[in-house]
């Protein structure tokens, strides 16, 4: 009965341990499961060409600055429970996302281009730690 009450407290504290994490992995950059450099290391992946994605992502941060810094953006790239674990699932997960952006009308507009919000974070994401990656 202990031992089950025990586990159970733990279970339920359990996102609030990750929410409160305060190690640093890579200089202003949270450590969790959204944050880690391997996390950041396959967003990059994603792209043919990262340095399009950058600048699209430095025009996306300047065009939307409620956007917020690196935290906030993962945060809404990656809901809670929703972090792929290899390439093939980071780009299932996105194509999922942007599908769902569009549907929803979630979408921005940056240079006359129609982005869904995921795709436009996910280029600021890139923006901001190209130098902290490779």
């Amino acid at each position: 009965m202990r031992n089950r009450r025990r586990f159970m407290v733990g279970l339920a504290s359990l996102p609030l341990a990750i929410m409160v994490d305060q190690t640093r992995v890579l200089p202003g950059i949270p450590r969790s499961s959204h944050y880690s450099a391997p996390n950041l290391q396959m967003l990059w992946s994603v792209f043919e060409n990262p340095e399009e994605a950058r600048v699209v992502g430095y025009r996306f941060l300047k065009l939307y600055q409620n956007e917020g810094p690196l935290g906030s953006l993962m945060s809404k790239i990656f809901r809670i429970g929703h972090t792929p674990w290899n390439e093939r699932l980071l780009r299932a997960y996105l194509d999922t996302r942007k599908r769902l952006d569009f549907e929803n009308a979630d979408v921005v507009s940056v240079d006359g281009w129609v982005l869904s919000a995921t795709e436009a974070r996910v280029c600021a994401v890139v923006a901001l730690t190209g130098k902290e990656i490779r």
